[in-house]
Protein backbone atom coordinates (compact mmCIF):
# COMPACT_ATOMS: atom_id res chain seq x y z
CA UNK A 1 0.00 0.00 0.00
CA UNK A 2 1.90 3.30 -1.03
CA UNK A 3 -1.07 5.14 0.54
CA UNK A 4 -3.31 4.40 3.09
CA UNK A 5 -5.89 7.18 2.08
CA UNK A 6 -7.13 5.80 -0.89
CA UNK A 7 -8.05 1.71 -0.57
CA UNK A 8 -9.06 2.40 2.47
CA UNK A 9 -12.01 4.40 1.86
CA UNK A 10 -12.81 1.63 -0.83
CA UNK A 11 -12.70 -1.38 1.29
CA UNK A 12 -16.03 -2.73 1.95
CA UNK A 13 -15.30 -3.28 5.55
CA UNK A 14 -16.38 0.11 6.45
CA UNK A 15 -19.22 0.72 8.85
CA UNK A 16 -19.46 4.45 8.16
CA UNK A 17 -17.92 6.88 6.10
CA UNK A 18 -14.04 7.71 7.41
CA UNK A 19 -13.56 11.48 8.72
CA UNK A 20 -11.00 13.47 6.62
CA UNK A 21 -9.95 15.60 9.64
CA UNK A 22 -7.22 14.45 12.13
CA UNK A 23 -9.16 11.56 14.59
CA UNK A 24 -8.31 12.22 18.44
CA UNK A 25 -9.48 8.90 19.58
CA UNK A 26 -9.41 5.04 18.59
CA UNK A 27 -10.04 3.41 16.33
CA UNK A 28 -7.46 4.93 14.27
CA UNK A 29 -5.32 3.53 10.73
CA UNK A 30 -2.07 4.92 9.60
CA UNK A 31 1.27 4.07 8.17
CA UNK A 32 5.05 4.62 8.91
CA UNK A 33 7.89 4.75 6.59
CA UNK A 34 10.98 1.69 7.91
CA UNK A 35 13.87 2.49 6.09
CA UNK A 36 15.81 -0.47 7.62
CA UNK A 37 13.93 -3.44 6.49
CA UNK A 38 12.65 -4.56 2.91
CA UNK A 39 13.71 -2.69 0.20
CA UNK A 40 14.54 0.92 1.83
CA UNK A 41 12.67 3.24 0.89
CA UNK A 42 9.75 0.86 -0.24
CA UNK A 43 9.16 -0.68 2.85
CA UNK A 44 5.94 0.40 4.72
CA UNK A 45 4.35 -0.43 8.36
CA UNK A 46 0.55 -0.60 8.26
CA UNK A 47 -1.20 -0.57 11.10
CA UNK A 48 -4.45 -0.42 13.06
CA UNK A 49 -4.91 0.76 16.69
CA UNK A 50 -8.27 -0.03 18.79
CA UNK A 51 -8.95 -0.01 22.06
CA UNK A 52 -8.34 -3.39 23.09
CA UNK A 53 -6.11 -4.38 19.94
CA UNK A 54 -3.16 -2.83 17.66
CA UNK A 55 -1.95 -4.74 14.60
CA UNK A 56 0.97 -4.20 12.26
CA UNK A 57 1.86 -5.44 8.97
CA UNK A 58 5.32 -4.66 7.70
CA UNK A 59 5.33 -4.82 3.61
CA UNK A 60 6.53 -3.35 0.51
CA UNK A 61 4.81 -0.87 -0.87
CA UNK A 62 3.34 -2.76 -3.55
CA UNK A 63 1.97 -5.18 -1.12
CA UNK A 64 -1.89 -5.15 -0.29
CA UNK A 65 -1.91 -4.62 3.56
CA UNK A 66 -4.54 -6.18 5.64
CA UNK A 67 -7.53 -4.30 4.73
CA UNK A 68 -6.89 -4.25 1.58
CA UNK A 69 -6.98 -8.59 1.98
CA UNK A 70 -9.79 -8.59 4.39
CA UNK A 71 -12.17 -6.39 1.60
CA UNK A 72 -10.93 -9.77 -0.11
CA UNK A 73 -12.39 -12.15 2.37
CA UNK A 74 -8.36 -13.74 2.74
CA UNK A 75 -6.37 -12.16 5.28
CA UNK A 76 -4.29 -14.31 7.05
CA UNK A 77 -3.37 -13.06 10.28
CA UNK A 78 -0.82 -15.93 10.57
CA UNK A 79 1.25 -15.02 7.30
CA UNK A 80 4.35 -14.31 9.34
CA UNK A 81 4.22 -10.19 8.39
CA UNK A 82 1.58 -9.81 11.70
CA UNK A 83 2.60 -7.78 14.96
CA UNK A 84 0.31 -7.65 17.85
CA UNK A 85 -0.31 -5.36 20.57
CA UNK A 86 -2.86 -5.67 23.73
CA UNK A 87 -4.22 -6.04 27.07
CA UNK A 88 -3.42 -9.74 26.42
CA UNK A 89 0.05 -9.80 25.44
CA UNK A 90 1.21 -7.57 28.36
CA UNK A 91 2.39 -4.64 27.08
CA UNK A 92 4.87 -6.93 24.51
CA UNK A 93 4.52 -7.44 20.69
CA UNK A 94 3.46 -10.57 19.91
CA UNK A 95 3.08 -12.43 16.56
CA UNK A 96 0.75 -14.59 15.28
CA UNK A 97 1.54 -18.66 14.59
CA UNK A 98 -0.74 -21.09 13.38
CA UNK A 99 -0.30 -24.58 14.55
CA UNK A 100 -2.46 -27.91 13.65
CA UNK A 101 -5.17 -25.42 11.82
CA UNK A 102 -5.27 -23.10 14.90
CA UNK A 103 -4.15 -19.20 15.18
CA UNK A 104 -1.63 -18.79 18.54
CA UNK A 105 -0.72 -15.44 19.99
CA UNK A 106 2.91 -15.65 20.60
CA UNK A 107 4.08 -12.44 22.55
CA UNK A 108 8.01 -12.03 22.73
CA UNK A 109 10.19 -13.24 25.78
CA UNK A 110 10.12 -10.90 28.73
CA UNK A 111 13.05 -12.84 30.34
CA UNK A 112 14.85 -10.15 32.42
CA UNK A 113 18.46 -8.79 31.35
CA UNK A 114 21.15 -9.13 33.55
CA UNK A 115 24.36 -6.58 33.63
CA UNK A 116 27.51 -8.21 33.13
CA UNK A 117 25.96 -12.00 32.29
CA UNK A 118 26.88 -13.47 29.18
CA UNK A 119 24.47 -14.03 26.88
CA UNK A 120 24.54 -16.20 22.98
CA UNK A 121 24.76 -14.30 19.85
CA UNK A 122 21.65 -15.12 18.80
CA UNK A 123 23.06 -14.60 14.83
CA UNK A 124 26.22 -16.74 15.45
CA UNK A 125 26.95 -19.93 17.53
CA UNK A 126 30.09 -19.44 17.96
CA UNK A 127 29.97 -15.78 19.37
CA UNK A 128 28.78 -14.70 23.13
CA UNK A 129 27.88 -11.09 24.08
CA UNK A 130 27.49 -9.14 27.80
CA UNK A 131 26.85 -5.41 28.90
CA UNK A 132 26.92 -3.41 31.89
CA UNK A 133 26.59 -0.16 33.20
CA UNK A 134 23.93 0.17 31.20
CA UNK A 135 22.25 4.15 31.85
CA UNK A 136 19.13 5.69 30.14
CA UNK A 137 17.58 8.83 30.41
CA UNK A 138 14.57 10.14 28.89
CA UNK A 139 14.02 14.38 29.18
CA UNK A 140 11.80 17.22 27.41
CA UNK A 141 13.20 18.86 24.42
CA UNK A 142 12.04 21.57 23.14
CA UNK A 143 11.56 20.92 19.24
CA UNK A 144 7.93 20.33 19.09
CA UNK A 145 6.09 20.19 15.94
CA UNK A 146 3.14 18.76 14.22
CA UNK A 147 2.99 15.20 12.35
CA UNK A 148 0.02 13.98 10.54
CA UNK A 149 -2.24 17.12 11.85
CA UNK A 150 -1.19 16.16 15.48
CA UNK A 151 0.75 18.88 17.75
CA UNK A 152 3.91 16.61 18.88
CA UNK A 153 6.25 16.85 21.62
CA UNK A 154 9.91 16.05 21.24
CA UNK A 155 11.36 13.72 24.26
CA UNK A 156 15.29 12.80 24.04
CA UNK A 157 16.23 9.43 24.96
CA UNK A 158 19.99 9.31 25.80
CA UNK A 159 21.76 5.71 26.36
CA UNK A 160 25.13 4.29 26.91
CA UNK A 161 26.15 0.89 28.08
CA UNK A 162 29.56 -0.91 27.91
CA UNK A 163 29.60 -3.79 25.29
CA UNK A 164 31.95 -6.79 24.90
CA UNK A 165 31.39 -9.25 22.60
CA UNK A 166 33.30 -12.89 23.12
CA UNK A 167 34.52 -15.20 20.58
CA UNK A 168 33.89 -18.56 22.47
CA UNK A 169 36.00 -20.93 20.56
CA UNK A 170 39.35 -18.48 21.49
CA UNK A 171 37.79 -16.32 24.60
CA UNK A 172 38.95 -13.41 22.70
CA UNK A 173 36.85 -9.95 23.27
CA UNK A 174 36.21 -6.55 21.79
CA UNK A 175 34.92 -4.22 24.14
CA UNK A 176 33.48 -1.02 23.25
CA UNK A 177 31.86 2.00 25.14
CA UNK A 178 28.46 2.71 23.37
CA UNK A 179 26.46 5.99 23.46
CA UNK A 180 22.45 6.23 21.56
CA UNK A 181 20.63 9.40 21.02
CA UNK A 182 17.10 8.83 19.68
CA UNK A 183 14.71 12.16 18.96
CA UNK A 184 10.96 11.06 19.62
CA UNK A 185 8.21 12.86 19.08
CA UNK A 186 4.27 11.91 21.23
CA UNK A 187 1.19 13.49 20.41
CA UNK A 188 -1.19 13.25 23.59
CA UNK A 189 -4.20 13.35 21.72
CA UNK A 190 -3.51 9.45 20.84
CA UNK A 191 -2.40 6.38 22.62
CA UNK A 192 1.64 5.00 22.85
CA UNK A 193 1.42 1.14 21.62
CA UNK A 194 4.97 -0.20 21.02
CA UNK A 195 4.32 -1.07 17.55
CA UNK A 196 4.82 2.57 16.73
CA UNK A 197 8.84 1.29 17.76
CA UNK A 198 8.78 -1.82 14.92
CA UNK A 199 10.42 0.41 12.11
CA UNK A 200 13.14 0.78 14.19
CA UNK A 201 13.10 -2.15 16.68
CA UNK A 202 12.76 -4.72 13.19
CA UNK A 203 16.26 -3.51 12.62
CA UNK A 204 17.91 -3.25 16.42
CA UNK A 205 17.71 0.39 15.72
CA UNK A 206 15.47 1.93 18.48
CA UNK A 207 17.32 2.07 20.95
CA UNK A 208 20.90 0.34 20.62
CA UNK A 209 23.03 0.67 16.95
CA UNK A 210 22.13 -3.11 15.96
CA UNK A 211 23.03 -4.78 19.17
CA UNK A 212 21.29 -7.54 20.57
CA UNK A 213 17.24 -7.07 20.94
CA UNK A 214 17.52 -8.29 24.90
CA UNK A 215 19.67 -5.06 25.72
CA UNK A 216 17.17 -3.18 23.33
CA UNK A 217 14.10 -4.48 25.71
CA UNK A 218 16.06 -3.89 28.78
CA UNK A 219 16.34 -0.02 27.85
CA UNK A 220 12.75 -0.38 26.86
CA UNK A 221 11.72 -1.66 30.11
CA UNK A 222 13.07 1.42 31.54
CA UNK A 223 11.41 3.68 29.17
CA UNK A 224 8.06 2.26 28.57
CA UNK A 225 6.21 3.48 31.69
CA UNK A 226 7.31 7.51 30.56
CA UNK A 227 7.11 6.86 26.79
CA UNK A 228 3.23 5.51 27.60
CA UNK A 229 2.52 8.77 29.40
CA UNK A 230 3.70 11.31 26.40
CA UNK A 231 0.95 9.43 24.11
CA UNK A 232 1.14 8.16 20.58
CA UNK A 233 4.93 7.89 19.10
CA UNK A 234 4.05 9.73 15.91
CA UNK A 235 7.69 10.40 14.57
CA UNK A 236 11.49 9.98 15.46
CA UNK A 237 14.37 10.89 14.11
CA UNK A 238 18.34 8.94 14.46
CA UNK A 239 21.35 11.30 13.81
CA UNK A 240 21.51 14.96 12.59
CA UNK A 241 21.84 17.17 10.03
CA UNK A 242 22.09 15.13 6.11
CA UNK A 243 22.72 12.14 7.60
CA UNK A 244 19.47 11.96 9.81
CA UNK A 245 17.12 8.94 9.27
CA UNK A 246 13.43 10.07 10.26
CA UNK A 247 10.49 7.38 10.54
CA UNK A 248 6.84 9.09 11.16
CA UNK A 249 3.53 9.00 11.09
CA UNK A 250 1.40 9.11 8.08
CA UNK A 251 -2.00 8.77 6.22
CA UNK A 252 -3.70 8.94 9.34
CA UNK A 253 -7.02 8.15 9.21
CA UNK A 254 -10.08 7.28 12.05
CA UNK A 255 -11.14 3.45 11.06
CA UNK A 256 -14.06 1.59 11.99
CA UNK A 257 -13.58 -1.58 14.01
CA UNK A 258 -11.25 -4.55 12.11
CA UNK A 259 -12.46 -7.89 12.28
CA UNK A 260 -9.58 -9.34 13.97
CA UNK A 261 -11.72 -11.52 16.31
CA UNK A 262 -9.60 -14.82 15.54
CA UNK A 263 -6.73 -12.58 17.22
CA UNK A 264 -8.75 -11.36 20.20
CA UNK A 265 -9.37 -14.80 21.06
CA UNK A 266 -6.46 -16.68 20.22
CA UNK A 267 -4.98 -18.51 22.83
CA UNK A 268 -2.00 -16.65 24.38
CA UNK A 269 1.50 -18.50 24.32
CA UNK A 270 4.62 -17.15 25.43
CA UNK A 271 7.80 -17.82 23.37
CA UNK A 272 9.21 -19.78 26.16
CA UNK A 273 6.61 -22.34 25.80
CA UNK A 274 5.68 -22.51 22.43
CA UNK A 275 8.19 -25.00 22.08
CA UNK A 276 6.53 -26.97 24.51
CA UNK A 277 3.15 -26.78 22.62
CA UNK A 278 4.38 -27.92 19.42
CA UNK A 279 4.83 -31.63 19.41
CA UNK A 280 1.26 -32.09 21.13
CA UNK A 281 -0.51 -30.04 18.89
CA UNK A 282 1.61 -31.38 15.93
CA UNK A 283 0.31 -34.65 16.79
CA UNK A 284 -2.95 -33.61 17.33
CA UNK A 285 -3.16 -32.70 13.99
CA UNK A 286 -2.00 -35.56 12.65
CA UNK A 287 -4.59 -37.65 14.54
CA UNK A 288 -7.61 -35.44 13.46
CA UNK A 289 -6.84 -36.44 10.01
CA UNK A 290 -5.34 -40.20 10.70
CA UNK A 291 -6.83 -41.29 14.25
CA UNK A 292 -7.75 -44.30 15.74
CA UNK A 293 -10.66 -45.84 13.83
CA UNK A 294 -11.51 -49.15 17.02
CA UNK A 295 -10.51 -49.55 20.34
CA UNK A 296 -12.09 -47.68 23.60
CA UNK A 297 -10.95 -45.07 25.59
CA UNK A 298 -12.40 -43.33 28.74
CA UNK A 299 -10.76 -40.96 31.01
CA UNK A 300 -11.47 -37.91 33.91
CA UNK A 301 -9.65 -34.90 33.89
CA UNK A 302 -9.31 -33.33 37.68
CA UNK A 303 -12.10 -35.41 38.56
CA UNK A 304 -14.83 -33.25 36.99
CA UNK A 305 -14.46 -33.12 32.87
CA UNK A 306 -15.02 -36.92 31.46
CA UNK A 307 -13.64 -38.20 28.03
CA UNK A 308 -14.85 -40.96 26.00
CA UNK A 309 -13.18 -42.02 22.35
CA UNK A 310 -11.20 -44.51 20.93
CA UNK A 311 -7.62 -45.69 21.18
CA UNK A 312 -5.24 -47.19 18.87
CA UNK A 313 -1.31 -48.27 19.68
CA UNK A 314 1.48 -48.65 16.87
CA UNK A 315 5.60 -49.19 16.99
CA UNK A 316 7.75 -46.40 15.47
CA UNK A 317 11.43 -47.15 13.09
CA UNK A 318 12.98 -46.76 16.16
CA UNK A 319 10.80 -49.07 18.29
CA UNK A 320 8.62 -46.51 20.24
CA UNK A 321 5.36 -47.51 21.64
CA UNK A 322 2.86 -44.91 20.60
CA UNK A 323 -0.54 -45.76 22.18
CA UNK A 324 -3.12 -42.75 20.86
CA UNK A 325 -6.53 -41.61 22.05
CA UNK A 326 -9.16 -39.32 20.35
CA UNK A 327 -12.37 -37.89 22.40
CA UNK A 328 -15.38 -36.22 23.16
CA UNK A 329 -16.46 -34.72 26.25
CA UNK A 330 -18.77 -32.64 28.49
CA UNK A 331 -20.38 -29.55 26.71
CA UNK A 332 -18.83 -30.70 22.91
CA UNK A 333 -15.24 -30.35 24.16
CA UNK A 334 -12.61 -33.00 22.15
CA UNK A 335 -8.80 -33.57 21.79
CA UNK A 336 -6.50 -36.26 22.31
CA UNK A 337 -3.97 -38.20 24.60
CA UNK A 338 -1.27 -39.64 23.67
CA UNK A 339 1.04 -42.24 25.98
CA UNK A 340 4.63 -42.89 24.60
CA UNK A 341 7.55 -44.94 25.72
CA UNK A 342 10.59 -44.74 23.47
CA UNK A 343 12.62 -47.51 22.53
CA UNK A 344 10.94 -50.87 24.28
CA UNK A 345 8.64 -51.71 22.01
CA UNK A 346 5.54 -53.65 22.91
CA UNK A 347 5.06 -53.66 26.40
CA UNK A 348 4.99 -56.53 28.91
CA UNK A 349 1.76 -56.76 32.04
CA UNK A 350 3.09 -54.17 34.82
CA UNK A 351 3.27 -51.33 36.01
CA UNK A 352 5.53 -48.35 34.41
CA UNK A 353 6.39 -45.26 36.06
CA UNK A 354 5.63 -41.45 34.57
CA UNK A 355 8.30 -39.71 33.45
CA UNK A 356 8.26 -36.06 33.12
CA UNK A 357 8.50 -34.84 28.46
CA UNK A 358 12.15 -33.03 28.73
CA UNK A 359 13.12 -30.23 26.58
CA UNK A 360 15.62 -31.62 23.57
CA UNK A 361 18.57 -29.24 25.33
CA UNK A 362 17.87 -31.29 29.04
CA UNK A 363 18.22 -34.70 26.81
CA UNK A 364 21.34 -33.78 25.20
CA UNK A 365 22.70 -32.90 28.61
CA UNK A 366 22.02 -36.79 29.66
CA UNK A 367 24.50 -39.29 29.59
CA UNK A 368 23.60 -42.63 27.62
CA UNK A 369 22.65 -44.58 30.85
CA UNK A 370 20.91 -41.75 32.07
CA UNK A 371 18.65 -41.71 28.68
CA UNK A 372 18.00 -45.49 29.23
CA UNK A 373 16.82 -44.85 32.38
CA UNK A 374 14.21 -41.80 31.36
CA UNK A 375 13.41 -44.48 28.04
CA UNK A 376 11.77 -47.15 30.60
CA UNK A 377 9.19 -44.88 31.60
CA UNK A 378 5.87 -43.25 29.83
CA UNK A 379 5.25 -39.84 29.12
CA UNK A 380 1.71 -38.26 28.40
CA UNK A 381 0.69 -35.44 25.96
CA UNK A 382 -2.94 -34.22 26.61
CA UNK A 383 -4.71 -31.86 23.91
CA UNK A 384 -8.71 -30.24 25.27
CA UNK A 385 -10.71 -28.20 22.78
CA UNK A 386 -13.25 -26.51 24.64
CA UNK A 387 -15.88 -23.60 25.13
CA UNK A 388 -13.61 -22.52 27.75
CA UNK A 389 -10.56 -22.55 25.19
CA UNK A 390 -7.54 -24.70 24.57
CA UNK A 391 -5.72 -26.42 27.27
CA UNK A 392 -2.14 -28.13 26.17
CA UNK A 393 -1.14 -30.50 28.92
CA UNK A 394 2.54 -33.01 29.35
CA UNK A 395 3.36 -35.37 31.77
CA UNK A 396 4.90 -33.88 35.28
CA UNK A 397 6.52 -37.11 36.26
CA UNK A 398 4.45 -38.59 38.72
CA UNK A 399 1.58 -41.21 38.60
CA UNK A 400 1.68 -44.40 36.82
CA UNK A 401 1.14 -46.73 33.75
CA UNK A 402 -0.30 -50.32 34.52
CA UNK A 403 -0.76 -52.57 31.50
CA UNK A 404 -2.86 -55.58 31.89
CA UNK A 405 -2.84 -57.35 28.35
CA UNK A 406 -0.57 -56.74 25.76
CA UNK A 407 -0.74 -58.32 22.50
CA UNK A 408 -0.19 -57.39 18.39
CA UNK A 409 -3.20 -56.49 18.33
CA UNK A 410 -4.63 -55.28 21.40
CA UNK A 411 -3.34 -53.06 24.49
CA UNK A 412 -5.36 -52.57 27.33
CA UNK A 413 -4.56 -51.14 30.95
CA UNK A 414 -5.04 -48.00 32.93
CA UNK A 415 -3.31 -44.82 33.84
CA UNK A 416 -3.21 -42.33 37.21
CA UNK A 417 -1.04 -39.56 36.38
CA UNK A 418 -0.65 -35.60 36.81
CA UNK A 419 0.47 -32.96 34.52
CA UNK A 420 1.57 -29.56 33.87
CA UNK A 421 0.04 -26.92 31.40
CA UNK A 422 1.76 -25.70 28.84
CA UNK A 423 -1.67 -24.01 27.50
CA UNK A 424 -4.46 -22.85 29.10
CA UNK A 425 -7.54 -20.68 28.47
CA UNK A 426 -6.26 -17.90 30.66
CA UNK A 427 -3.13 -16.67 30.64
CA UNK A 428 -0.80 -18.35 33.79
CA UNK A 429 -4.11 -20.46 35.18
CA UNK A 430 -3.73 -23.93 36.78
CA UNK A 431 -1.28 -25.96 38.57
CA UNK A 432 -0.46 -29.53 38.33
CA UNK A 433 -3.74 -31.23 36.71
CA UNK A 434 -4.70 -34.69 37.62
CA UNK A 435 -5.53 -37.39 34.79
CA UNK A 436 -7.08 -40.85 35.29
CA UNK A 437 -8.57 -43.59 33.06
CA UNK A 438 -8.18 -46.72 30.76
CA UNK A 439 -8.05 -48.23 27.59
CA UNK A 440 -8.52 -51.04 24.99
CA UNK A 441 -6.26 -49.57 22.28
CA UNK A 442 -6.28 -51.31 18.67
CA UNK A 443 -2.99 -52.30 16.55
CA UNK A 444 -2.84 -50.68 13.61
CA UNK A 445 -2.35 -46.84 13.99
CA UNK A 446 -1.41 -45.12 11.43
CA UNK A 447 0.88 -42.30 13.67
CA UNK A 448 4.76 -42.22 12.24
CA UNK A 449 6.40 -40.61 15.00
CA UNK A 450 9.92 -40.98 16.64
CA UNK A 451 10.56 -40.22 19.68
CA UNK A 452 13.58 -37.68 20.29
CA UNK A 453 14.89 -39.67 23.40
CA UNK A 454 15.30 -42.40 20.28
CA UNK A 455 17.08 -40.17 18.60
CA UNK A 456 19.82 -39.45 21.13
CA UNK A 457 20.36 -42.70 22.27
CA UNK A 458 20.90 -44.00 18.21
CA UNK A 459 23.40 -40.71 18.21
CA UNK A 460 24.90 -41.87 21.13
CA UNK A 461 25.26 -45.64 19.78
CA UNK A 462 26.73 -44.50 17.06
CA UNK A 463 29.16 -42.34 18.23
CA UNK A 464 30.50 -44.65 21.15
CA UNK A 465 29.67 -42.04 23.72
Amino acid sequence: MKHLTIPFLLIPVLATAPVFATPSSLPVAYTMNAPFVFGGGQSVVTVYQGKDIAVAQRHTGSEPDFFQLAAKGHVNWAGGRIYIDGARTDGRLAHARKMAGRLFVVPHSKESFQEGKRYPNPDFDNLAWSAKHLSVSFRRGSDDTTVAGLEAHQYIARISYDFTRFDSDSGEKKHRHVRVRREFWFAPALSFSPLQLLPLSMAHRAFTDGDPQKLADAVYARLKGKMQAQGMLVRARLGSGTDAIVIQVADLLKAPALDAGSLEHAPVVPSARMGDAEMPLFMYGMLQKRGPRAGSFTATLNKGRSMSGQAGFTLSSTNDLVLAATFTGDNGAKGMLVLLRPCHGLPSPGRYAMAPVRKTSALRAMSQKQLQAYARKYQVFVVVQAADGLTVLKSAGSGHVTISKAGDKHLAGRFRLSARPVVTPVAGSGGKQRISGKFDAAGGLDLPLRSKTARLLRAADASGR
